[in-house]
């Protein structure tokens, strides 16, 4: 009864959006605002939750890392939110500068899925300065877009294991071809050796 009128009580979850209902006290009949959905009578926001891993390949010195081989881990990132995360951009970097900026895009990561990528980083001359086995503080930022193309970024950490400089292991060949040079003396020298004799024509190729 309103002013001594008899008026017809909302009813919620009929479907119709009727006097006095909201999103906040009937979202089953009222809807929800952009970027929620109703779920037991209550707005939810709808967001992706991003989860990163890093896992590391091995452990080996950083001259190698630096002179023949880039690829260093691999990386994983869940979506265990409840809305499809859009344009993933992940930003890789060395908060001390022992290697440059590395930015992976991986387009879109859906609801409980998951995407992968390996790791490729360009170490600098810094680097070189790294004598003993130690543990690389590595940031990891990453920036996405929600399924109604809003913003979100989060950050992450992960350690990665280098080996000093000096380091080697003899059972890697291609380890051993880091330290290599074609000016050092000795293999000037073999060089020389080796092609001596040979025709001009020969020796160029």
């Amino acid at each position: 009864c309103d002013q001594n009128i008899c008026k017809k009580l909302a009813v919620c979850g009929n479907g119709i959006k009727e006097e006095g209902e909201t999103a906040e006290n009937c979202c089953q009949d009222a809807g929800c605002s952009t970027g929620y959905k109703c779920e037991q009578n209550q707005c939810i926001e709808l967001k992706p939750v991003l989860t990163t891993s890093l896992q590391q390949y091995g452990l080996k010195s950083v001259t190698y890392l630096k002179a023949k081989e880039r690829t260093i881990a691999s990386l994983s990132i869940s979506n265990s939110g409840n809305s499809m995360a859009k344009d993933v951009s992940v930003r890789i970097s060395s908060p001390d500068s022992y290697f440059n900026d590395e930015i992976i895009n991986l387009g879109a990561i859906y609801v409980n899925d998951q995407q992968s990528r390996e790791v490729k980083l360009d170490f600098t001359t810094k680097a070189l300065d790294i004598t003993s086995q130690m543990q690389l503080k590595t940031n990891i930022q990453l920036n996405f877009e929600d399924e109604h193309n809003r913003p979100h970024s989060s950050s992450d950490t992960a350690t990665l294991q280098l080996m000093g400089k000096n380091y080697m292991d003899w059972t890697n060949p291609y380890e051993i071809s880091s330290w290599i040079t074609p000016n050092h003396p000795i293999i000037k020298e073999f060089a020389s050796r080796a092609t001596s004799g040979l025709a001009a024509a020969s020796a160029a190729t």
